[in-house]
């Protein structure tokens, strides 16, 4: 399956942009050539023909590991889209079976208990209800994997959303490492001044949000700039990088509210988690049951609280960037639609689940493989080792390690096309697209006739 390509708009400053990547791409160059001049013009470190052939070849390892992590993820999603209805179907056959057989066998352990026969009749109402509602499942399975399907389509066509994703993870880094030493300078000041521990710690609570607020912001903005690529691609452009970029700032002050009031949901959903784990813990010291089912209760607010405002939340973001809504507006927007595709977006998010871990496993394998061949043929002999198969392991488990990092580049963008595409189906319909099956519009013309979709959205959309 693929998205067939119509020409692009002529978006002049998208030379503007290529113009100043390239720019900093040379002040890169150049600051990494003026550092090694220094460091070989003032040290003698690269005299040691021991080191420098050891530096050559960790230098070419990790090359070859990065460009074998690339190939091993792009054939994932290669697979995925592909092979996404099909996985998803049978990935849902092998948890309901898995399931039921455990509780089956659990049931037969504990006969002739009244527990055993309870879960014996449990797990032959749920083969009922498997067998009575499987067809529906199955039509929304097949729904949920054409829609990873083509957003995997999307992710292999544009490479930018790669690269935007990429920088999306290092600025959240240099914002993690920014957190910490302005973390670090604040304890030292406070011990130096003698500030009031409660004032400390409010100082310090102060900083881990507007942290969280910060990173949210980051992931938010660059989902925003992947989501508008997205919808250019599946209305059938050639998206450029400079395109969701633009978009995304124009949104930044949206952006920045709807990252504030998650940050704001997680503060909370942690403070119930983190209450309901004291309770617990003091419910067990002091063997008092009360205690204990409270802390649980906490518990399950808190994880209810936080899914639930995934799902309501969940078309916020491309209600910002394509319709150019305010944050309470795209907010109102999500929830409504969310209602109205109930039991598509949550598989449609399990489904993402599922995929994700295959895309774990396929380039984790590939990687794991591909690692101990270069260890055991390579990297053994330059170490001047007898032990080639500690070096195939070794360099097998940093090549499975990095892979693993390396896919999460390709998931973030993956996910925001998933929603993307979820969110023109439910808002222009299927119609707009290209190469998609007779199944799922007629799905989508379905649910567009359903009493609740009759109060659509608003028909404001970006203009590209």
């Amino acid at each position: 399956m693929s998205v067939q390509s119509s020409p692009g708009t002529d978006v002049t400053e998208m030379d503007d942009q290529f113009i100043g990547s390239l720019f900093v791409g040379i002040i890169f160059l150049a600051v990494t050539g003026f550092t090694l001049n220094f460091v070989t013009s003032n040290t003698t470190i690269f005299d040691d023909a021991g080191f420098s052939n050891a530096l050559v070849q960790i230098l070419l390892g990790i090359a070859f590991i990065m460009v074998v992590a690339i190939f091993a993820n792009y054939k994932a999603l290669d697979f995925l889209q592909d092979h996404a209805v099909a996985i998803l179907i049978w990935s849902y056959r092998l948890m309901i079976g898995f399931f039921i057989g455990v509780i089956f066998l659990i049931g037969v352990l504990l006969l002739p208990s009244i527990v055993g026969i309870i879960l014996l009749i449990v797990g032959a109402g749920i083969i009922f209800l498997v067998f009575r509602f499987w067809e529906r499942l199955e039509r929304r399975l097949r729904i949920a994997g054409e829609w990873i399907s083509i957003s995997a389509t999307v992710v292999l066509n544009e490479p930018g959303m790669i690269v935007i994703s990429f920088i999306q993870s290092l600025i959240v880094g240099i914002a993690a490492i920014t957190e910490i030493l302005a973390w670090y300078a604040w304890l030292n000041f406070a011990e130096a001044e003698g500030v009031s521990g409660g004032v400390s710690d409010g100082v310090v609570y102060g900083i881990l949000f507007l942290y969280l607020w910060l990173t949210l912001s980051i992931l938010y903005y660059f989902d925003g700039a992947n989501t508008f690529i997205a919808y250019v691609r599946l209305k059938g452009y050639d998206p450029k990088v400079g395109q969701g970029i633009n978009a995304a700032t124009k949104k930044i002050p949206s952006i920045i509210m709807y990252a504030l009031i998650s940050a704001i949901v997680t503060v909370i959903v942690f403070l119930l988690s983190q209450a309901g784990r004291a309770q617990m813990r003091e419910g067990r010291q002091t063997n008092n049951p009360g205690a204990v089912a409270l802390g649980i209760f906490l518990s399950i607010v808190a994880s209810i609280a936080a899914t639930l405002y995934h799902f309501v939340s969940f078309f916020t973001l491309p209600s910002i960037i394509i319709r150019q809504n305010t944050t309470f507006e795209a907010m109102s927007e999500s929830s409504a639609l969310f209602q109205r595709l109930f039991w598509d977006v949550i598989i449609t998010d399990t489904g993402y689940s599922i995929a994700s871990r295959v895309m774990y496993i396929f380039s984790g394998l590939v990687l794991g493989i591909v690692g101990f061949a270069y260890g055991y043929i390579v990297a053994s002999p330059a170490a001047g080792t007898e032990d080639p198969v500690f070096w195939g392991i070794l360099v097998g488990v940093l090549s499975l390690i990095v892979g693993l990092l390396i896919t999460k580049f390709f998931l973030r963008p993956l996910y925001t096309t998933i929603v993307t595409t979820t969110y023109v189906y439910a808002t222009e319909g299927p119609e707009v697209l290209a190469n998609i099956s007779d199944k799922l519009i007629a799905h989508m013309q379905e649910v567009e006739a359903s009493p609740r979709a009759r109060r659509g959205p608003s028909s404001r959309r970006v203009r590209f």
